[in-house]
This record gives structure tokens, C-alpha cells and sequence, in this order.
């Protein structure tokens, strides 16, 4: 991630085009639509996330990701230390810590379980 500065002129979010913003608002430049740029104040500053189509889910550990329920169902996260053999023989099952594969994975509200 990067920081800088907001075009304030296209900036959509809660409310009115702001210069600065409460702590952890977002906002989403749409100047152009084939590369949105999100926004997230820091309160004195913006951390600029690139949008181009795909969303970077940094890879963790099974025991970091939050204990699964029903405020983070459809969540999406990506591990590198299932015990499954690979990501198709693991589709769909609860996933475990104990080996090597990198593996996405999705909250069902109840359990972590690999997309």
C-alpha cells in the first residue's frame, strides 16, 4: 500500500467529496472504471488501495484467521499451512493447520472451509 492524497473532486463515500476524513472512512475514486482507486483515512492522511479487477488477499495462518460466525459469513481469506493434500481434494471441507498447501478459504458463518 501506498499513501497520498485523494482527488477530492471524485471521491464518492458517506456524504460529500471530503479533503479529510474520520479514521478508517472509505472512500472510491471512479475516474476511471477500469482502475478504481479505494481510499481508507487514516484520520491525517489516505491509504490508497488499487483496484484493477482483482482483490489481493494476503496469505496467514489457519490459527490467524477470526473464529468463524455470523458477522463475517462470506468472508475470504487465503492460507498457506492446510492439511489438505491440494486445494481440489479440500474443496468445501472445514480447513486445518498442520501442513503446507496454500488454499483460499471462505467463512460459512460457522466454519472456515476451503473455496
Amino acid at each position: 500500500m501506498t499513501t497520498g492524497t485523494p482527488n477530492t473532486n471524485n471521491i464518492y463515500g458517506v456524504g460529500a467529496p471530503v479533503a479529510l476524513a474520520p479514521k478508517n472512512t472509505l472512500y472510491f475514486d471512479t475516474t476511471n472504471a477500469a482502475a478504481y482507486t479505494a481510499y481508507i483515512s487514516t484520520g491525517t492522511g489516505w491509504v490508497i488501495l488499487g483496484l484493477s479487477g482483482s482483490v489481493v488477499l494476503p496469505p496467514g495462518l489457519v490459527g490467524d484467521l477470526p473464529a468463524a460466525a455470523a458477522g463475517n459469513l462470506g468472508w475470504r481469506g487465503t492460507v498457506t499451512d492446510s492439511n489438505a493434500v491440494s486445494i481440489t481434494a479440500g474443496i468445501g471441507t472445514v480447513v486445518a493447520t498442520g501442513g503446507a498447501t496454500v488454499a483460499p478459504v471462505f467463512s460459512d458463518g460457522a466454519d472456515w472451509r476451503i473455496a
